[in-house]
């Protein structure tokens, strides 16, 4: 009989035949090495029992990475060629990442920063001697400047454009298109270094994300947890045998995709990629510098927001087949004995701000943890502002009581959304998170005024609702000329409140109609000095949102906030913020808790976030077409709205003015 033929597929050249078997890709010089490659090859995650036993048993020694990794090599260096070309030079690029450090990175801070510096010298090292460079390391390097480049402050964008020829748009395209285009040339299970693999994957989702690109995150999503798991990321317990910083960085990056996944698919009705019952979460605990131990970390909200969810995301499921009021307190106990947790820095109703001029990032994080813990708590509410409640409580006080309460969430979310948005306006303004959820608490609200009764409306703070309506659309409006999300939103809550059962007063207010005294203008909104439409404070916990109290206020026309204080310019040369935050043992759940007691940092100020001297301008104007407005991530609202009845209809145009 005659031997078998295997037909080998060489790069750029013809197929040639060996005479070899299917399962090994070289000659065998090492048999058991070959025959654990081989086992590997079956399928079994890294960490499999089965496989553990098989290679115990027979004495198999494990695969390192980087043997797994050298596998195929030689094909990727072409790849690594055509992404080089899309890589500016090192000063063009240095700016890049020490912009990403200063401003994107404290969004999600998916990159450890004195690691990255580390890597980036590296890496330019290695190409400078012509060495091989890590495909995986390339890929992050590009993803970084593609996350850089869509948070460009003006100054910064304006010498990009004009020293390289090259919108900013161009540009971030151009370098997340070379990273996902070389990254797919990576086989999984053949990843050299784990973590920057996850890293330059999850950016590429968020890349999506800032560009509106919703369906594409959400698969990307998939993808960067799919190489986490590969690598064992989901259980804290493969990681023992590394060093201390590596399983650092995988409980980090863990977290980091889990609140990802389940809060955007959670969001947008979909499932998600990672499944509870298969994951032992281990929160971050320290790697950074060493101050007072008041100051949070830069991952401080990421932790806590894996804490909570690890407790909250299995009730919300449960709340998708079960709406009771039992459920609904028991969500509510949970994030309100959670939120009770947060040190005073960053609390939402009287926060300590002593550090916030020393460490910016505090208030993004502070800001960024109240507005994910207010729509966690409107999550089960949402069912009594749309008349969608346990009908065991229909008409109860207990309904009207819960309902009140979601309304004054509602505003509340509002609130502390619009407090993010002049945290972060101009140069952060695509940053999806914020904008979207000024965006669904409006759509919240306007659902809950489409299902009150016509007749006898009975709605709480009515009056106050119609003034957090206008003023969210003041503010999508603005930043219109920004960002894609923004267009879209304003376009699709201009519709949603034109088509609202409001009364003539109302809808003078909303600038709906013509008053006998014509007033401001519901149009596009320029807010060249950061600032909102409307003075806001929230008062105390649970309570409604700061945004003017009373529509008879609202004839004096809107009042500006003064423009926010500017901290320093950011020294592009300068060392990045390095902080540090201790987590205590105590257990709430099946995850540790985290102790206030236990911050220390001892960084240098970041760049100034919020530019108050001109708006950016990130190139042509976004155009608005009603294939934009049909491909916004509205799936979520099917369960406030009834489509059919409300006559919405996304197929004319939107212009923003009257």
């Amino acid at each position: 009989m005659s031997a078998s033929v295997a037909v080998k597929v060489v790069k750029n050249g013809p197929p040639q035949k060996r005479n070899e078997d299917d399962i090994a890709d070289e000659p065998a010089h090492e048999p058991e090495l070959d025959l654990s490659k081989g086992l590997s090859r079956l399928g079994y995650a890294p960490n499999s029992d089965t496989l553990s036993f098989a290679r115990g048993a027979l004495g198999l020694p494990t695969i390192p990475a980087d043997l797994s990794h050298d596998e195929g090599n030689n094909a990727q260096t072409e790849d690594i060629m055509t992404a080089l070309r899309s890589i500016l030079p090192k000063l063009y690029s240095d700016l890049l990442v020490q912009n990403f450090l200063n401003i994107a990175n404290y969004q999600y801070y998916t990159c450890f920063p004195p690691q990255l510096q580390t890597q980036c010298a590296e890496w330019w090292e290695d190409r400078a001697e012509g060495r091989r460079l890590s495909p995986e390391f390339t890929c992050l390097l590009l993803q970084v400047c593609a996350s850089s480049t869509q948070f460009l402050e003006e100054k910064l964008r304006d010498r990009f454009e004009s020293e390289l020829g090259e919108k900013a748009q161009t540009l971030t395209g151009r370098f997340h298109a070379a990273a996902w285009k070389l990254s797919a040339t990576i086989p999984p299970g053949k990843v050299g270094d784990a973590i920057t693999m996850v890293q330059q994957l999850f950016l590429g989702a968020l890349w999506f994300k800032y560009e509106a690109k919703m369906i594409e995150a959400w698969h990307s999503i998939g993808s960067a947890i799919r190489a986490a798991q590969e690598s064992g990321m989901h259980k804290d317990s493969n990681s023992e045998g590394l060093s201390e910083f590596d399983r650092e960085m995988r409980r980090r990056l863990w977290c980091i995709i889990w609140n990802a996944d389940w809060q955007m698919s959670s969001v947008l009705s979909r499932p998600v990629h990672t499944n509870q019952r298969d994951m032992r979460l281990g929160l971050p605990s320290r790697l950074e510098g060493n101050a007072d131990p008041e100051v949070p970390t830069p991952i401080a909200s990421v932790a806590y927001q894996a804490q909570i969810g690890v407790i909250i995301y299995p009730l919300f499921q449960q709340l998708a087949r079960d709406n009771s009021v039992d459920l609904t307190l028991k969500i509510e106990r949970e994030v309100e004995k959670w939120m009770d947790t947060f040190p005073p820095v960053l609390r939402d109703i009287r926060p300590n701000k002593d550090w916030d001029e020393k460490y910016p990032y505090i208030p993004i994080l502070r800001c960024q943890l109240n507005v994910v813990a207010y729509s966690f708590l409107l999550g089960p509410l949402k069912a009594y502002l749309v008349g969608a409640a346990d009908p065991k409580v229909k008409g109860s006080r207990v309904e009207k009581d819960l309902r009140a309460k979601g309304v004054d969430v509602c505003l509340d979310l509002l609130d502390g959304a619009e407090k993010f948005y002049k945290l972060i306006y101009p140069a952060s303004v695509k940053y999806f998170f914020v904008l979207f959820f000024i965006f669904d608490g409006a759509t919240i609200l306007c659902s809950a005024i489409a299902h009150d009764d016509k007749d006898n409306p009975s709605l709480p703070k009515r009056d106050r609702i119609v003034l957090a309506l206008k003023n969210s659309l003041h503010l999508l409006e603005g930043v219109s000329h920004l960002s894609k999300t923004a267009v879209i939103s304003a376009a699709a809550l201009k519709k949603l409140l034109a088509i609202l059962p409001l009364t003539a007063y109302e809808r003078i207010i909303l600038g709906l109609e013509a008053g006998p005294n014509k007033r401001v203008k519901t149009g596009s909104t320029s807010y060249t000095d950061g600032s909102t439409l409307y003075a806001t404070a929230s008062s105390s916990f649970g309570s409604s949102s700061g945004v003017v109290s009373t529509i008879e206020e609202s004839k004096a026309g809107p009042q500006l906030m003064p423009a926010p204080r500017r901290s320093r310019s950011p020294s592009y040369g300068s060392e990045t913020p390095v902080t540090r935050r201790q987590f205590g043992s105590e257990k709430l759940a099946n995850v540790g808790s985290l102790d206030s007691s236990g911050y220390s940092s001892n960084p240098t100020p970041v760049g100034e976030l919020v530019s108050t001297q001109q708006q950016q301008n990130l190139g042509d104007a976004v155009p608005l077409t009603s294939s934009s407005v049909t491909s916004m991530p509205l799936e979520h609202l099917e369960n406030l709205w009834d489509w059919g009845n409300l006559n919405m209809d996304f197929s004319g145009g939107f212009p923003f003015g009257d």
